[in-house]
């Protein structure tokens, strides 16, 4: 898990991640944010990286007719928490007959927690008035599940951050790509550092390969989304997160 506040990312925008925001505060001469702690950043991504699971499991029941035609609204973006909540509650019995007791548990704890976290950030901890802009699902990329990496992009609007999820491993490709562990020689993107460095083959291949079918890989695709959310929301963070696999793309992405 890591925090998209990296010296190549950095680059990548021309300067301090801070800059941006403390522009914005001063244009609009807003009070400085009031950064989450260690412990609440820390449990935040970890519950995206999770959540990222779920998620592509609902969707991918939905698309295989085994959800309430209801709930369409899990393949439309952007999505909030809280409809894939309802999505779980309407389907419980679908869910149980596929996961069984288990697997329900598994989804109704999951968005649950995240639910629980936006109820805490809602509030402000000085005025304690509620802020009613939150968390939404804006980008999610599992048309391919089976043979392509899976991420996610979510903004919080009380956080002011933008956060990237890749999902873990699930499927064979998943694990084939775990497997090829031979190193590849890249240029060290550390700006004052000179020399390669050693990347594994199908961690930087799963996100950097270009697929034959657009000449596209993953990474340009999050970077073209990553751009134009930050022109809607200007000095916002961008972190990125995942678990097993996800870890190891959100650490080289």
């Amino acid at each position: 898990m890591t925090d998209g506040k990296k010296q190549p990312f950095l680059s990548f925008w021309g300067g301090n991640s801070g800059a941006p925001q403390q522009q914005e505060q001063q244009a609009t001469s807003e009070p400085p944010f009031k950064w989450p702690n260690m412990f609440e950043e820390s449990k935040e991504m970890m519950e995206a990286s999770i959540l990222i699971y779920a998620l592509t499991d609902l969707r991918a029941l939905w698309r295989m007719g085994k959800l309430s035609a209801g709930d369409q609204q899990l393949l439309a973006l952007p999505l909030n928490p809280a409809d894939a909540m309802t999505a779980v509650s309407n389907n419980l019995d679908a869910l149980k007959a596929t996961f069984g007791e288990t697997g329900v548990d598994y989804y109704t704890s999951s968005f649950s927690a995240i639910q629980d976290s936006l109820r805490h950030q809602s509030v402000d901890p000085e005025t304690g008035e509620t802020v009613l802009e939150s968390t939404q699902l804006v980008a999610f990329d599992d048309e391919n599940t089976q043979t392509e990496l899976v991420y996610g992009i979510a903004v919080n609007t009380v956080r002011k951050r933008i956060t990237v999820g890749f999902r873990g491993s699930v499927t064979v490709t998943d694990f084939v790509v775990d497997a090829s562990a031979v190193l590849v020689e890249r240029a060290n993107p550390i700006e004052g550092q000179r020399g390669n460095i050693g990347i594994h083959y199908g961690f930087h291949d799963y996100l950097y390969g270009s697929k034959k079918s657009t000449g596209e890989n993953k990474c340009e695709r999050i970077m073209v989304e990553l751009v134009e959310l930050l022109k809607q929301y200007p000095g916002f963070k961008v972190y990125s997160t995942g678990h097993s696999l996800g870890a190891a793309l959100s650490t080289i992405f």
